[in-house]
């Protein structure tokens, strides 16, 4: 089975976007393997440093560079990787991130045999350099929820950001141009939601298998963060809205210390607060269902 890898880059390190070539060669998988980079509207001077990177990886896989002359975005620039790619699978990648060797093979295998349309890992995130671990987000919790309350007003997706990487997606079932780039930045939220829509689209593999760089020229560290929060809020409060039929604000209220989750808050017209019984708004906690009867008694269990 063909596997596209889909790096979109707009004028990251060099030395970053190396890296992230790197670890798409260095990769385990050996039943077909791509790369397609989209530059989407990068420098001369980066693009050439870009084509140089890749210079070592055309003889290891099979390499599609697409530029673009002028900046679109990430959502169109992934759009844009996923439809000139070939494979069954494609696996994004951040172009200042890396993948761990055995990422590929583990989310194909898992695409292929559970009958999912997108897979995820858990990750962790690393200094500048890539030599420090700050934190690492374990997901099984998540994706316990998840598989409880898919398609609900609890569905966990509706209440915290807890997948971002790793994205494994299969083609037949999310389109060529599944990210909305109506958005700029958070679309992939978008995404997310409307595939919990319905149970058992949306696997896991519990395992660390993407390091995600703490980039200081990151979106994390600029002024496209506050819009980033703000177009997650929209988006979940428009389909909150929508499950339940009501009109619904919805305001991010911190970042679960254990599991480095942001949680979101949802609330209606009349002031009444969609609370998830799994989280435990005092501590910003996220509670074990394992630990629970029915998850029916927050503030037990925080992890």
């Amino acid at each position: 089975m063909l596997v596209s890898i889909v790096v979109p880059v707009y004028n990251v390190r060099p030395s970053y976007f190396a890296d992230a070539v790197a670890s798409c060669v260095s990769q385990t998988w050996r039943d077909g393997l791509e790369l397609v980079v989209v530059d989407d509207g990068s420098s001369a001077a980066n693009h050439r440093a870009y084509t140089e990177a890749l210079g070592m990886a055309r003889s290891r896989l099979s390499v599609t560079v697409i530029r673009k002359l002028h900046n679109a975005g990430l959502a169109r620039a992934r759009n844009d990787g996923i439809a000139a790619a070939s494979g069954e699978v494609v696996v994004l990648l951040d172009a200042d991130d890396v993948l761990a060797p055995e990422a590929v093979a583990a989310i194909a295998e898992r695409l292929s045999g559970g009958g999912f349309d997108l897979v995820y890992t858990d990750h962790d995130k690393r200094s500048a350099d890539l030599s420090e671990i700050q934190h690492v987000r374990r997901k099984t919790v998540f994706q316990q929820l998840l598989e409880i309350h898919a398609g609900t007003a609890l569905d966990p997706m509706l209440h915290s950001t807890f997948l971002i990487h790793c994205h494994g997606l299969r083609r037949a079932a999310v389109g060529e141009t599944p990210f909305d780039p109506s958005y700029g930045v958070g679309d992939e939220i978008k995404l997310h939601l409307e595939l919990t829509r319905t149970p058992g689209r949306i696997g896991h593999v519990p395992e660390v298998l993407y390091h995600y760089r703490d980039n200081p020229d990151g979106i994390c560290h600029s002024a496209q963060y506050s819009r980033l929060i703000e177009n997650i809020e929209s988006i979940m409060a428009e389909e909150m809205g929508n499950r339940l039929g009501v009109a619904v604000t919805t305001r991010r209220v911190g970042r679960c210390s254990a599991t480095f989750a942001a949680l979101y808050q949802h609330s209606t017209g009349d002031g009444s607060i969609v609370r998830a019984p799994y989280v435990n708004y005092d501590t910003l906690s996220v509670v074990d269902p394992a630990t629970l009867s029915a998850i029916a008694s927050p503030g037990k269990g925080p992890l």
